[in-house]
């Protein structure tokens, strides 16, 4: 048992470390930009920086790295602890449209992933980002995984591809996705084809684009734009608010199909209808955020700048809705899955070499939502076009499989020990008499002497007196007469000497 008992002690930890201090996860969610105004929500990473502490939001930014040219200060995202990083002041336009929020620079040479991985934080230089789902009530909200990913936010297939952060890729954040077709959903099944047959196109994607599909080309502009007209008749508006230049529209004769993007590698991402016409949402003078459910804004847009002519279309953020993205900078690849809009969590750690373990789901709901859909767990890398997920079940009736049968083992061996060491003590202690008949079991240490041993340091041994009535007689040359002399006693006892 003090076999067992090490043995179960020196796995424990191993079994557990998996679930430790290796995944850090920040809350992607609405947070007052102003404690004092009421309202006055910004979506983002609920973060503090400074001393004292200053609340301010963040939003992943894949293209940007803080070089440490410039400052380095105390950082805290969300319920994480404080961690002193580099801070970079942007001292030129870094987006072609005004920044809502602040950027945390999530890049190739991220020098707070660096930080995270230095202290120990997290195994890798993995995150994994989920924009969730935005609703007039309720909503899901997202998430960002530091040295790992979430299972319960991707399912089914996935779709892995290197980084290209070369200039004559086009695309600044290195994430190119090759599409073979974008269809527009009808709500009566069927559905229209925005690419044609052998056609594709190649877009970039950008997690903190602030609409869903942006810089279209003109050719598939104008096939999406008429396809809307043509089921409405919309009138059309333009409005320049949070989500920057849209379109907009009155709710109730707003298009009401989803959008589907069909990866390459097969993979389809299907864009719920209320996720790319969303509420118009103002930003008042006063600070409050107000959302207008009369009008909707259409988070697709046209090339309208003059200077985007030639670049490659971008899907952003609200991609991620429907999309789950995880970036693996140790590998320089990035996963795509579909994704599964769930308030549960089951946080998968990935080390420099991979899937390092799964850890128990959490009940802890992030928003006021039920789970809408269940999902198997994904696999943790894929390949170069898609591997097949292993589900939640499957993993960890492994680990469990394992672990019995290594106890199983255990517990046969010593079995088999325990029952070798008692046959062993019966012989030795517990021997019968070869003597005659007499029980000896019961008086064994009466009739056994203790060895002598010599100082010379060499055993001797020496055998135990037995009971006069157990003596055994030598025989000598006369053996037959005294044969012959106790048969003719007829079972009399013979004399014995005294001794």
């Amino acid at each position: 048992m003090i076999i067992l008992f090490r043995i179960i002690t020196f796995l424990l930890p191993s079994l557990a470390s998996a679930c430790q201090s290796k995944v850090e996860v920040l809350p992607i969610r609405d947070v007052l930009a102003d404690q004092k105004i009421l309202d006055s929500f910004v979506k983002g990473i609920p973060s503090q920086i400074g001393t004292p502490a200053q609340s301010v939001v963040l939003m992943p930014y894949a293209n940007v790295s803080a070089l440490g040219f410039d400052a380095t200060d105390r950082l805290k995202l969300g319920d994480t602890d404080f961690v002193e990083t580099s801070i970079s002041i942007p001292k030129y336009e870094w987006d072609e449209q005004h920044a809502g929020v602040h950027g945390l620079g999530l890049g190739p040479d991220s020098q707070y992933l660096k930080t995270l991985v230095e202290a120990g934080r997290i195994a890798s230089r993995v995150w994994s980002m989920f924009w969730g789902r935005e609703l007039v009530r309720g909503g899901i909200n997202g998430s960002l995984v530091f040295g790992g990913y979430d299972a319960e936010k991707a399912k089914g297939r996935s779709y892995t591809q290197p980084l290209n952060f070369s200039r004559e890729g086009g695309c600044t954040t290195g994430m190119r996705v090759t599409l073979s077709n974008v269809e527009i959903n009808f709500r009566n099944g069927s559905h229209r084809s925005m690419i044609l047959p052998r056609k594709t196109l190649t877009t970039c994607l950008v997690p903190h684009g602030r609409i869903l599909w942006d810089n279209v080309p003109e050719i598939v502009w104008q096939d999406f734009w008429g396809t809307m007209q043509h089921s409405k008749r919309l009138p059309k508006m333009e409005w320049n608010g949070i989500h920057g230049k849209t379109r907009i529209f009155w709710s109730s004769q707003a298009f009401d199909g989803d959008i589907t993007f069909v990866l390459q590698s097969g993979l389809r991402i299907r864009v719920p209808n209320d996720q790319y016409f969303v509420h118009q949402k103002v930003v008042r003078t006063s600070g409050i955020r107000h959302t207008n459910t009369f009008l909707k804004e259409l988070l697709v847009q046209n090339v309208t700048n003059a200077n985007a002519t030639g670049k490659l279309s971008e899907l952003g953020r609200f991609f991620l809705t429907a999309a789950y993205l995880m970036v693996d900078h140790e590998n320089s690849t990035f996963t795509l899955w579909e994704a599964n809009p769930s308030i549960k969590s089951t946080m998968v750690p990935v080390g420099k070499g991979g899937l390092s373990g799964v850890c128990k789901p959490s009940a802890t709901p992030s928003s006021g939502t039920g789970d809408l859909r269940g999902s198997p767990l994904p696999s943790p890398t894929g390949s170069a076009e898609s591997r097949d997920s292993l589900s939640n079940g499957f993993l960890a009736g492994i680990a469990v499989g394992a672990f019995a049968g290594v106890f199983g083992v255990i517990l046969v061996l010593l079995w088999v020990r325990r029952q070798r060491r008692r046959q062993h003590t019966q012989e030795t202690s517990f021997r019968p008499s070869e003597l005659d008949g007499t029980d000896t079991q019961t008086n064994a240490s009466d009739k056994i002497k203790p060895v002598e041993v010599p100082v010379s340091g060499i055993m001797t041994t020496r055998p135990a007196e037995l009971a006069e009535e157990n003596q055994i007689y030598e025989l000598d040359a006369h053996e037959d007469e005294r044969v012959a002399t106790s048969q003719g006693l007829k079972g009399k006892r013979p004399r014995q000497d005294s001794q």
